[in-house]
């Protein structure tokens, strides 16, 4: 009715069958030798790697393939970067990890940096907004006042300047007040 079964013992039966254990035992084969080979050659090789996140974006590895030295890697903005730390205690490891991404975001001509949110970024924003603004009483442009005031000696921008402005805290602002000379 539906489609034919070849009768048992046929050439094409048999040549299943052989083929069928020839792929088998390959495959045994196969899984066998990689066990083998990670267990014996893998392990000799190769020293274990310990990996501690410590942030998001942030771990540290102890390289024991290297000494035991930490390395840092870091993920900012879909970049990674990794570097040895050069030390092999954990605790200063995780120290210059902060201070290496502190390095990498704030240092101008870094690739991660972003500075559309800095400071300096909203105080020039600000100042070409001003330039628009009709001239003061006294005939001085507004923009130039502002200007003069932002780039004082120990002024907002000496203060603040490429720190992003969403960590800028109460605490920051009463220590930029109390920096201020009284003259």
């Amino acid at each position: 009715v539906g489609g034919s079964i070849p009768p048992l013992g046929t050439t094409q039966t048999l040549l299943n069958q052989y083929f069928r254990g020839y792929f088998t035992s390959f495959f045994i084969l196969l899984y066998i030798y990689t066990n083998l080979h990670h267990m014996i050659w893998c392990k000799t090789v190769m020293k274990k790697n310990k990996k501690y996140l410590i942030y998001r974006g942030m771990s540290l590895w102890k390289r024991e393939d290297r000494g035991g030295e930490y390395w840092g890697y870091l993920r900012i903005n879909g970049q990674t970067f990794r570097k040895s730390l050069k030390t092999k205690s954990k605790s200063e490891g995780e120290k210059l990890l902060f201070e290496w991404k502190q390095e990498l975001m704030l240092d101008p001509n870094s690739k991660v940096s972003n500075f559309e949110n800095s400071f300096d970024h909203y105080s020039q924003l600000f100042l070409n907004k001003q330039k628009s603004y009709p001239n003061t009483p006294s005939g001085i442009p507004a923009w130039i006042s502002t200007k003069t005031l932002l780039n004082r000696e120990k002024g907002l921008l000496d203060f603040f300047g490429k720190q992003d402005v969403r960590s800028i805290t109460k605490r920051n602002v009463e220590e930029f007040v109390n920096q201020l000379p009284l003259n």
